[in-house]
């Protein structure tokens, strides 16, 4: 059996190259998946997350079974059937396309007026179909809260990956996700370099339409306040998911009915709010 580390903190997958030990001739295995640990975990041990993988060699047809395991400690890899001498050469692959995207999108606000202006734009398409009105305004009022919901995560994410270190001490420090973690000293060196990569990626799955929450988020890690006054824009971020998880009605029962009124009411509450929140953040260093 042959063992290898690798890293479980960024990349999605991993490869390895080595000369099979049957036939002699170099292969290299498709893409594992790597587990993430679980970061509710208590104790590095307790965070292991495994996952198998067999390789078949394409010049012998000889099984090799690959096993990983992930944890807050690091990742541990193994090849069963592999003789430990042989080497083995680890490439981790970061498939973050999604995280990249976004960290290059440093226009985030310019981003969020050009979605605006084409939502604008889109309202004074005429429907054809009366029956489909509904669902056309419907559309565009749940589009007004998802730019929001973009920019505030992009200016997050941007902020805590390019700016003062100070923000991403602040987000580690208050965030409730690593509150609940308890790690052991000996645990500690290891995650001292992956910290923001871990961060990053956590941030990247994140929601931010719970207003609320994500005005602690800003607040604690950032130092960026909201404005006082949030129950229009609350309002509106409910109605947004009224018509997205519960076909259109409130918990009660009750239709929302969006008019076009109600699309131009959110478009101006959401830029006003986005504007106060961008130009704190503009000064961020």
């Amino acid at each position: 059996m042959k063992d290898f580390d690798y890293n479980p903190f960024g990349p999605e997958t991993l490869s390895l190259r080595f000369n099979c030990d049957k036939c002699g001739k170099e292969i290299e295995t498709d893409d594992v998946y790597i587990p993430s640990p679980d970061f509710t975990a208590e104790t590095s041990r307790d965070s292991t997350n495994e996952y198998e993988e067999t390789f078949v060699c394409p010049n012998c047809d000889k099984e090799y079974e690959i096993t990983l395991y992930s944890s807050f400690g690091g990742g541990q890899g193994q090849i069963d059937e592999l003789d430990d001498e042989c080497h083995i050469v680890v490439t981790e692959n970061y498939d973050d396309y999604e995280l990249e995207a976004i960290l290059s999108n440093t226009e985030y606000h310019d981003t969020f007026k050009a979605s605006i202006d084409k939502i604008e734009r889109l309202m004074g398409l005429k429907v054809p179909e009366p029956d489909l009105l509904t669902t056309y305004y419907n559309s565009l009022f749940v589009n007004v809260v998802t730019v929001m919901e973009t920019y505030l995560s992009d200016a997050f994410l941007n902020t805590i990956n390019s700016k003062s270190e100070e923000h991403l001490k602040r987000f580690v420090v208050s965030h409730p996700r690593y509150n609940e973690k308890k790690i052991k000293m000996s645990e500690l060196y290891p995650l001292l370099d992956k910290i923001k990569a871990i961060a990053l990626n956590d941030i990247k799955e994140m929601s931010f339409h719970n207003i609320l929450e994500t005005k602690k988020l800003f607040e604690r890690a950032l130092r960026v306040e909201f404005p006082k006054v949030l129950k229009h824009l609350i309002k509106i971020v409910e109605n947004r998911h009224d018509l997205v998880h519960r076909n259109g009605k409130t918990d009660t029962g009750l239709k929302v009915e969006i008019t076009i009124d109600d699309i131009k009411f959110a478009i101006g509450d959401v830029s006003t709010f986005v504007d106060f929140i961008d130009l704190q953040v503009a000064r961020l260093k």
